[in-house]
């Protein structure tokens, strides 16, 4: 996806899910690659775009392992409270 990033940065944009940043961005790089048929400004314009959907793929990578490890403490955690409930049942028997 990184790769993505670099050469065509709307297109990661895009597979990230995020429409409108992508269209943002697709300005920006289309503005850039207008301005080095023109100009050399293209040079400086064009890193921007990148650098937009360098971070926008970063975020997404830590939002899935974020959800990972919150599934992973959730379904840690299940077992945990089932464990406590039938414990603390155990005890209110027994000072009966």
């Amino acid at each position: 996806m990184r790769l993505i990033a670099i050469l065509i940065p709307p297109l990661a944009v895009l597979l990230c899910g995020k429409f409108f940043q992508s269209i943002f961005n697709f300005l920006i790089w289309g503005i850039g690659v207008a301005c080095i048929m023109f100009s050399g400004l293209g040079l400086l314009i064009i890193p921007l775009a990148i650098f937009h959907a360098w971070g926008v793929v970063t975020d997404k990578t830590r939002e899935k392992q974020t959800q990972k490890v919150t599934r992973a403490q959730r379904a840690h955690e299940e077992p945990m409270q089932k464990r406590q409930l039938k414990h603390e049942a155990r005890l209110s028997r027994r000072r009966r």
